[in-house]
């Protein structure tokens, strides 16, 4: 399951542990269960993102899907 994932400041369903950067989530019909698992897959996608690159160039500004 992808979800769909825009960096917003006003709407936000999470916020990396890294860089504070918060996103919007854009869901297809998913259970809550679902939606949990996905949750904990986008966190360790944007973990990730950071052992990339740093800064705020590590999160897409840009919507993207995760997982990828």
């Amino acid at each position: 399951m992808q979800v769909l994932c825009y960096s917003n400041d006003h709407s936000v369903e999470i916020r990396c542990h890294d860089c504070g950067q918060g996103f919007a989530l854009y869901w297809g019909r998913q259970t809550e269960t679902e939606k949990a698992e996905a949750l904990e897959e986008m966190v360790c996608a944007l973990k990730i993102h950071h052992c990339i690159a740093t800064g705020a160039k590590a999160n897409s500004t840009h919507g993207s899907l995760v997982p990828a």
